[in-house]
């Protein structure tokens, strides 16, 4: 229980409890399609929570209202024997399994990547990236994050750039730039291609990969 819940049922203070069980059976009761995790929501739900609660019986009043979410008013809640069809907003529009709204939250994932462009007497080296990860089928240069054997490469490099940020949707990409010039060609996996390096602007390349070819 919250602290208010606390309160409220050990002390009878008179302040409503808002808990999901709660938040369920307003929404559902009086039609609110307002999101229950939006600023507006909390502010709209607690407000009427509130005034909805008799002062002088608020400890009997939360614990009813906790009880009849958790028991009577559930999420997969078959409304057809609840005893308060005959108010219910949601029951009465058919909407009961749409409520409460509750706005989706993405969570935001951090990756970093290296990578190395090789260049080597006028060619360069590039794979195609594969299916389940982002950028599906674009090209890139020599990707140590996804070959750790390619950190050799990294001894005899010179870093271009740190640390730049790339946002998506999901995730905020760090990638660190090197650039590696040979007279040999290094030994890479087999899904390595050697391209002239005036090729590359016939292969799509992540717009990372711009930012690094920019830079060299």
């Amino acid at each position: 229980y919250t602290a208010a819940a606390v309160g409220s049922i050990a002390f009878d203070l008179p302040v409503a409890v808002v808990d999901g069980n709660v938040y369920r059976v307003l929404a559902r009761h009086f039609g609110i399609s307002t999101p229950i995790n939006s600023t507006e929501g909390k502010k709209e739900f607690a407000a009427l929570a509130q005034a909805l609660l008799p002062p002088d019986k608020a400890s009997a009043y939360n614990q009813g209202m906790m009880d009849f979410g958790a028991m009577q008013c559930t999420p997969a809640a078959d409304s057809a024997g609840c005893p308060l069809q005959e108010s219910c907003v949601a029951y009465r529009e058919n909407c009961v399994g749409e409520l409460p709204v509750k706005l989706r939250t993405v969570k935001v994932s951090e990756r970093r990547l290296v990578y190395v462009y090789i260049r080597c007497a006028g060619f360069t080296a590039i794979r195609r990236r594969t299916a389940g990860d982002i950028w599906q089928g674009l090209w890139e240069p020599a990707n140590v994050s996804a070959f750790p054997e390619l950190e050799l490469l990294l001894g005899k490099a010179r870093l271009v750039r740190k640390d730049v940020k790339h946002v998506l949707t999901h995730r905020i990409i760090y990638a660190d730039f090197y650039l590696l010039e040979t007279d040999e060609r290094p030994l890479l996996p087999s899904d390595y291609i050697w391209i002239r390096e005036e090729e590359m602007d016939g292969y799509g390349i992540p717009r990372l990969i711009q930012l690094f070819l920019e830079s060299l």
